[in-house]
């Protein structure tokens, strides 16, 4: 087995995850399959894969940084701003994660997942900084598909938040 072949690292990453659940082991061969990758999507596709692999582990910093080395390769990565905004939230970064999504949302080139996805997204960290207008606002626009439910009891948890506001 060459060490050095992208496919190699990746195929190594995925039995490390799989079979032996050592999500670092993972990150470290699917970042080497990074290193030697020329297909940039396939690259962004990598980057993806540890992005995610770092967020589930609570590596939120790191996350960011894996993002911002993967955008300055591929500037409009929208699932990687997606992550990268929620590693920024999860570090009380969430003017800076709202920044990114609410560009995101403007995008005109949206598949609908896509845009219930996002502003699902903005919904649930403007709700926590307690803009209660914007937060609606875009729970209203992820009211469809497979978010649908979520957004409503978030729409209705909010609603609930609000009226305990007025009464104290």
């Amino acid at each position: 087995i060459d060490p050095d072949h992208p496919k190699t690292n990746q195929l190594l990453a995925e039995i490390a995850i799989k079979a032996e659940n050592h999500p670092q082991k993972a990150i470290d061969f699917f970042m080497k399959a990074i290193e030697g990758e020329e297909d940039s999507k396939r690259a962004v596709k990598l980057y993806d894969t540890v992005i995610e692999l770092l967020l589930s582990s609570e590596k939120y910093e790191e996350a960011i940084v894996v993002a911002d080395e993967c955008l300055s390769k591929a500037l409009n990565a929208r699932n990687i701003l997606l992550m990268k905004s929620m590693a920024l939230y999860k570090t009380d970064r969430t003017k800076d994660a709202l920044v990114i999504l609410e560009k995101l949302i403007l995008d005109a080139n949206l598949t609908p997942i896509e845009i219930v996805k996002y502003n699902f997204a903005a919904g649930v960290m403007f709700r926590a900084s307690k803009n209660f207008v914007k937060a609606k606002e875009a729970f209203s626009k992820s009211g469809k598909g497979p978010f649908s439910t979520v957004a409503m009891y978030e729409f209705e948890q909010m609603s609930l938040e609000q009226q305990e506001q007025v009464t104290e």
